[in-house]
């Protein structure tokens, strides 16, 4: 009985490996996407975010039936709760991924004055986005790194949004959401590192 437990949550913990995979790639397309200014990847986005929600109702599926099932305590517990909770802000992470891409995918927008900018917010939501991985495959703590690299990401945005007022443009108010996408990415990032460390505790 316990061996099958133990498989089980091996798959459970594949299956986040899996979707932390998938939203690396996600933000790594986005990243090109805004540098290249190549919109041909708002698709591709777009599909890793519906692979991302199939992947979420796996990890339900399987994490619910463990607790049912099993009644697990303890350490076994707080890792079935990590998982069920950092899939739904890896869900979170990959629609943002997706909404940012469906906004950039307009004629012009890649063109807007305060692309640079953008392009360094996302660097830094994906190298948060990493940190936050690395956390989770390597049971290490990470939750206060991210909190300071939420830090610089939040003082980006502030950043981005006193440009745009100073010098408004029709298409800022769309260039606005996609900071502020990615901000809340970088939130996502850091409720990850929370999981990660209580799972710890």
């Amino acid at each position: 009985m316990r061996e099958r437990f133990i498989d089980d949550l091996n798959r459970l913990e594949t299956l986040n490996f899996d979707m932390f995979r998938m939203g690396e790639q996600s933000l790594q397309l986005l990243q090109k996407l805004i540098t290249e200014k190549d919109r041909t990847l708002c698709n591709r986005i777009s599909e890793i975010e519906g692979a991302m929600d199939e992947k979420k109702k796996q990890v339900e599926g399987l994490a619910m039936a463990l607790i049912l099932r099993e009644q697990p305590v303890a350490q076994d517990l707080a890792l079935i709760t990590a998982s069920l909770g950092v899939v739904v802000d890896l869900e979170r992470i990959s629609d943002q991924s997706r909404d940012i891409a469906f906004i950039l995918d307009h004629p012009g927008q890649l063109e807007n004055k305060e692309m640079g900018s953008l392009a360094k917010l996302t660097k830094q939501a994906y190298e948060m986005f990493r940190l936050a991985r690395r956390g989770f495959v390597e049971k290490a703590k990470c939750r206060d790194f991210l909190e300071s690299m939420d830090d610089e990401m939040d003082q980006g945005f502030e950043d981005i949004k006193k440009a745009l007022k100073e010098n408004p443009h029709a298409q800022d108010l769309d260039l606005l959401l996609v900071a502020k996408y990615l901000e809340r990415i970088g939130d996502h990032c850091v409720n990850i590192g929370e999981w990660v460390d209580a799972s710890l505790a």
